[in-house]
């Protein structure tokens, strides 16, 4: 499943300049209507590659010249991580952005392994209403023909996925357009441009963005390949998705957006799947931030008949948010048609009846339920534990551990104990862990147990357990 899974990471944009009519808003101070903007303008927004740490980063911010008046180390707290080790001046010589009053054009060399390698991001920033939806649309060419190239409208700080599009551009100028969608919180968004597929000049011209009366689900495509094809159609209720790939596996997907999650709050997503033949495979996944922090994904057979598919999901937010819009990836690994209709997110207020809880400290699990509401850790001095949460039926022995939460793991408003010393370890770039270590001299124990709001509450107790890894 994780070599499905592309890691978009995105950053905290800031405001600038706007050139617009008089009933378009900048900067998200008021509702949009619409905007006009005859040469958008960019910044470098980030390259990736191999992780690097937060001295790099600051380093990297600061040559990267974030927009006017906003200190590279802030960006550290709404990014905790990046991949990509700048190479001082010869990293961001690659793209070169010029604005005239007419257009904005950006030249870049060389041609990357993902389409996310190299992205620049608006100085413009705009705020959307609630349950509306706005089109999208910009004239683009390049001195590249079939130069492909990604540009999204996206939330600029809650959510990873927005609506977007992959046109192939030509050495005269055409009309791109796409849809928002519908969000149901109001938003502030901003245009993003992925250029990892990309070598030459792009010219850009012509920002347009107006309301439309009608909804949409924002849709989002994310290329793991240039000879990769999604294709999309709108449909009653949904959206039907058609793969191609030349490659022996697809590893592209579309994503879902728009539905608010909460923090600490366990929400259910619920869907229809169908397919364009029998025993398609389907491959999903549910996350308010990404799957490091709190994910759910399936694996399952689908069909030419639609079959109801149920998740769940944690809320997760960053920093002092109270909220973020979760994302619904959908992949097949071989080239296939896919219908998803009806999706709808619900709060859960009660443990659901058709999963178990568990948590599982280090290689050892315990079941979190009425009857037994707790877990105990044993921990001699100076050892360690991590734990995770996952909601999963058990099959024989095994428990789905790709459905999991680490709730409350970076959240500001977490509490542990004062015997604890807690290090934040990236292990690779699909796995962020938090290793708590017993800092006293005498052993400890520790109770997990899980609070009325989904939060895992970790404490010191006086239990003791006779293997450490069962419930009391």
């Amino acid at each position: 499943m994780k070599k499905f899974i592309l890691l978009v990471l995105v950053l905290s944009f800031s405001l600038l300049f706007l050139s617009c009519p008089n009933d378009s808003v900048p900067n998200g101070e008021d509702s949009l209507t619409s905007v006009i903007v005859e040469a958008p303008d960019f910044y470098i927004s980030s390259y990736s590659g191999t992780s690097m740490n937060a001295e790099t980063m600051k380093l990297y911010y600061s040559y990267a010249v974030p927009p006017e008046g906003k200190d590279p180390t802030t960006l550290l707290d709404i990014r905790p991580m990046i991949y990509g080790v700048p190479n001082t001046e010869e990293t961001f010589s690659n793209i070169v952005i010029s604005t005239t009053k007419e257009y904005t054009e950006i030249e870049k060399t060389g041609i990357d392994t993902s389409i996310w390698d190299f992205w620049v991001d608006s100085k413009d920033n705009w705020k959307f209403e609630a349950n509306a939806n706005y089109n999208v649309s910009f004239e683009a060419k390049s001195s590249v023909a079939d130069s492909i190239v990604l540009a999204e409208l996206k939330d600029s700080t809650k959510t990873l996925r927005g609506a977007n599009i992959c046109p192939k551009l030509t050495e005269e100028y055409q009309t791109f357009s796409f849809e928002t969608g519908s969000y149901d919180r109001e938003w502030n968004g901003h245009l993003q441009i992925a250029l990892g597929f990309f070598e030459g000049k792009i010219s850009i011209k012509n920002l347009k963005i107006e309301k439309t009366e009608k909804t949409s689900l924002p849709i989002g495509i994310y290329l793991a390949s240039k000879t990769d094809k999604v294709e999309v159609e709108k449909v009653d209720n949904g959206v039907k998705f058609t793969f191609t790939t030349g490659e022996d596996e697809n590893l592209s997907f579309p994503a879902v957006s728009g539905f608010s999650l909460e923090d600490n709050k366990l929400y259910e997503v619920t869907f229809n799947a169908s397919a364009n033949a029998k025993d398609v495979t389907l491959r999903a996944g549910v996350h308010p931030i990404n799957h490091q922090y709190s994910h759910s994904w399936i694996t399952t057979s689908i069909g030419i008949k639609p079959i109801p598919i149920k998740m769940y999901v944690v809320g997760a937010i960053r920093g002092t948010e109270k909220n973020r819009f979760g994302t619904l990836e959908v992949n097949t690994p071989t080239n296939n048609s896919v219908t998803i209709t009806d999706v709808k997110v619900s709060e859960v207020t009660a443990m659901p009846q058709d999963i178990d809880l568990f948590v599982k400290i280090n290689d050892k699990y315990g079941e979190i339920t009425k009857e037994t509401p707790y877990t105990i850790a044993q921990i001699p001095s100076g050892g360690s534990f991590t734990f995770d949460m996952a909601f999963s039926k058990i099959n024989s022995t095994e428990i789905n551990w790709e459905n999991f939460s680490r709730i409350c793991e970076f959240s500001n408003n977490c509490k542990f104990p004062e015997s604890l010393d807690i290090l934040n370890e990236i292990e690779s770039s699909a796995e962020v862990k938090r290793t708590f270590t017993n800092n006293t001299t005498e052993e400890k124990y520790y109770k997990i147990s899980l609070d009325s709001n989904w939060k895992i509450i970790l404490e010191e107790t006086e239990f003791s357990v006779i293997d450490g890894s069962t419930t009391p």
